[in-house]
């Protein structure tokens, strides 16, 4: 039965990952990296946030500049080039 919320996999008393859940819904190499996830002890409320603008605002501009972006990336990637890491 997998979760339907995150929350069933904190244990909320503890504000920790309850290890043994994580561990039952995903793969092996996933878990290390979900219970590394800090976990936070405020209570806010949850928001939207798009991750390549700088006011968290989702744009058709800001998704073709991280569309060209990867492009440019994996381009460098491909020719063995270093490239860049940064999302403008």
């Amino acid at each position: 039965n997998p979760p339907k919320f995150v929350l069933e996999l904190i244990d909320v008393t503890l504000t920790i990952w309850r290890p043994d859940r994580v561990a039952e819904v995903f793969i092996s190499i996933d878990v290390p990296v979900i219970l590394g996830i800090p976990l936070s002890t405020r209570n806010l409320d949850d928001s939207w946030a798009w991750h390549f603008a700088k006011n968290g605002t989702f744009s058709v501009w800001s998704t073709y500049r991280m569309l060209i972006d990867a492009r440019r990336r994996r381009e460098a990637w491909l020719d063995g080039n270093p490239g860049s890491s940064s999302t403008h």
